[in-house]
């Protein structure tokens, strides 16, 4: 007996070492493709924003949140989420979970990082996301093909499978950081960090390593994995609760199994652990649901649903108020589900383009099946087009989790990951029945696409090499080659579609700071080969109203996103964003007519005071009121303020200006709207937007400067229009 049991010992110990190894070579291979996708966002994010910790439009919703629960309430001020704010009894309340408020609450009170945080914290998620990616990866290798060793083609296609099912689809979230893609990003993060804990809980509660706990790749800390899988499970639905649904839907399947386990009286040692599992689930869960519930109900009464008739938008949009009167108040039902389900699946959500990079949106918005009213249909692609190796690895797998005895060499491991992918699936299911369509809400099944894309592409690389090897397959075998072009291309064309409409909807259509972006998106593309489809009008209110336009054979057709209009000859430059026209040059000084304008305001070295020097002014047509804008002292720095506008001043300069100084801006105006944009002079940042109702354009230089002070203003040039007309030959 000695000799066989130390015969065994050495088994395992050379199987731990074989693990140990296999699993290093593997993680690093599939690290550096979720390493290429994390650069990938972070430089997506970045390009439409003013630093890491710059200040975002619809940023502030959480920081504000923050402040309010320190202060000891939960109602916010008006201004922190505007139109997206709940009125409930004259207080004004958000209705996003908690769970990203949560890092916020020590650094609550520090004013300067209100609307600096969200783009960090969506960094944060999204490498959460790619390592639980990364990990799951590894595991559904061991449950489809067992402990095989790695091969030179696997370490070569590995990295590029990894940075597509990492790339496509997520990536749009870097389209903007604002609250809604935060409270997504955090939830796919918790929702796929969950489902994967759940999974290794699973599979280390199995008999196999009930009856042998050296076995490679099975869970040592059972109880440790079920808790942080409800922990994240629980997070999950306190973030974004349409998406944390899905892991708290699998841990109640669990539930179930474990209650049916302790009823049927099995061992005492299983007995103890099918108990104290059912606990961890059953408690934490409820505490994490009961807290969300709490807040819902101190916030709004009621424990789940919030009352969307109180919401500020849905007052002032018609079409939000006439979707709910149809659908009996609510914007929940089985009738949106056909046109939501065509959309996410249709293979023709992407429209070529004739300008880099070449692939965008579709032009017409989702389509709508039968004679439901939905309360938006924003820009959108599908599955298939944003995520194509995940869509077809994805079939692979839901046919590979189905019937796992045709497909892998670790069956009953594999029919452990059933309810971790049905969790997922659960994740996605709610947007079938909402009455929203928006890139933005496809990501709930990412976690989803993942798990079965995964399993998809282990099944497929089983087939490839592990039966490849013994049949004594050449390595570099026709099917492999065609295999890892299929996977390459895949993979590369979700990246580029992603990237695209990420670009797309950040510079050309998304609201916001982006403003400031937008002229050099379109210097950039002006860069590459490309036709534009130029619109010439004689002024801004000549400027086609409506979202279509007649061609040449008398149709009507979707105008295209991006389509430039050039305002006289060159007084302005305009693009099309999908909604409305976006001013992106303009120069004069005419009242009620598109502005462009550098100002520079000079100190000879004398004692000037600064605070509160008007540097231009104008006033509005039958009134006496004088509107300016302003620098204004703000405690040892220096900022620039509307008078007419009631947004808080924007800091230019961190410390106080020197005694001789010349500083110098440019300004931008868009009558159609009255935004005016002002940034340093050639630069494409922003230092002050604000919004006048009264008047537009007519600035001048005021007339009763301080001794020491000089102020010119000098028409801006418009480079950009001047080289699109060339390039159209206009």
């Amino acid at each position: 007996m000695a000799p066989e049991k130390h015969s065994a010992d050495v088994r395992s110990a050379d199987d731990r070492r074989s693990y140990v190894e296999i699993r290093r070579s593997f993680v690093a291979s599939a690290s550096v493709g979720a390493l290429v996708a994390f650069v990938v966002f972070v430089v997506l994010l970045q390009g439409g924003r003013d630093g890491l910790l710059g200040r975002d439009l619809l940023g502030n919703f959480y920081d504000g949140q923050a402040r309010s629960i320190v202060n000891g309430h939960l109602d916010v001020p008006a201004d922190v989420p505007g139109f997206e704010g709940f009125v409930i009894d004259g207080r004004t309340y958000i209705y996003q979970g908690l769970a990203p408020v949560i890092p916020r609450l020590p650094i609550a009170e520090i004013t300067e990082l209100h609307g600096r945080l969200t783009g960090l914290s969506m960094i944060f998620a999204q490498l959460m996301t790619l390592a639980y990616i990364v990990v799951a990866a590894w595991r559904t290798r061991l449950s489809v093909r067992g402990l095989v060793p790695m091969t030179r083609y696997e370490r070569l296609v590995a990295p590029v499978a990894i940075f597509g099912v990492s790339t496509g689809l997520i990536a749009f979230l870097a389209s903007r950081a604002w609250v809604y893609h935060e409270a997504s990003a955090w939830g796919v993060a918790l929702t796929l960090g969950g489902l994967v804990h759940l999974a290794i809980w699973l599979d280390g509660r199995s008999g196999e390593a009930a009856d042998d706990p050296k076995t490679p790749g099975m869970c040592r800390q059972p109880l440790l994995h079920v808790s942080v899988a409800t922990l994240f499970a629980g997070l999950a639905f306190n973030s974004r609760s349409s998406v944390g649904v899905g892991p708290l839907l699998a841990l109640g399947i669990c539930a179930g199994v474990l209650t049916f386990e302790i009823l049927r009286r099995r061992s005492s040692s299983q007995m103890r652990s099918s108990l104290a599992a059912l606990l961890i689930i059953g408690i934490g869960s409820g505490m994490l649901v009961g807290f969300y519930g709490a807040i819902n109900y101190a916030r709004f009464g009621t424990l789940i649903s919030v009352p969307l008739d109180r919401q500020r938008l849905v007052q002032m949009d018609p079409l939000r108020t006439k979707a709910l009167d149809a659908n009996g108040g609510s914007l929940f039902g089985l009738a949106y589900t056909p046109s939501v389900l065509t959309q996410l699946l249709r293979p023709d959500a992407v429209e070529s383009r004739s300008v880099f990079p070449y692939v965008g949106f579709p032009s017409e918005r989702p389509s709508v099946v039968g004679s439901v009213v939905f309360a938006e249909r924003d820009f959108s692609t599908s599955i298939p087009n944003s995520a194509p190796l995940g869509f077809v690895a994805g079939l692979i797998g839901i046919v590979v989790v189905v019937i796992p005895s045709r497909f892998a060499a670790e069956s009953e491991r594999l029919r452990r990951l059933r309810i971790p992918v049905i969790g997922a699936f659960l994740s996605g299911a709610p947007i079938l029945v909402f009455g929203y369509m928006a890139q933005r809400y496809m990501l709930d099944f990412y976690p989803f696409v993942v798990l079965s894309a995964l399993v998809g592409l282990n099944a497929g690389a089983r087939w490839l090499l592990d039966d490849a090897v013994s049949s004594h397959a050449s390595p570099l075998s026709r099917r492999r080659v065609v295999a890892g072009v299929g996977i390459t291309a895949l993979a590369l064309a979700g990246a580029w579609v992603t990237s695209s409409v990420t670009l797309q909807y950040q510079r050309e259509i998304a609201p916001g700071l982006t403003s400031v972006n937008r002229p050099g998106w379109l210097a950039d593309q002006l860069r590459f080969p490309g036709r534009f489809d130029l619109n010439r009008v004689r002024g801004a209110n000549d400027l086609p109203t409506g979202q279509t336009d007649r061609s040449a054979d008398g149709r009507r057709r979707p105008r295209p996103i991006g389509q430039p209009a050039v305002i006289g000859r060159c007084n302005a430059l305009y693009r099309w964003s999908g909604h409305d026209w976006l001013l992106i040059e303009s120069t004069g000084l005419k009242s009620d007519q598109p502005t462009g304008f550098t100002v520079t305001v000079r100190s000879d070295g004398g004692n000037l005071n600064h605070s509160n020097l008007r540097l231009i002014e104008r006033t509005p047509a039958g009134s006496d009121d004088v509107e300016a804008i302003e620098l204004v002292d703000l405690s040892g720095a220096v900022g620039l303020r509307a008078t007419y506008d009631p947004t808080p001043s924007q800091t230019v300069l961190d410390k106080e200006l020197p005694t001789g100084f010349e500083f110098r801006f440019d300004v931008t105006e868009d009558p159609r709207h009255g935004e005016l944009l002002i940034r340093p002079h050639g630069v494409q940042r922003e230092l002050l937007s604000t919004f006048s109702t009264t008047a537009s354009g007519g600035w001048r230089v005021p007339t009763d400067l301080p001794e020491g002070a000089s102020v010119e203003l000098e028409t801006l040039s418009t480079p950009l229009c001047d080289r699109l007309m060339s390039v159209t030959g206009s």
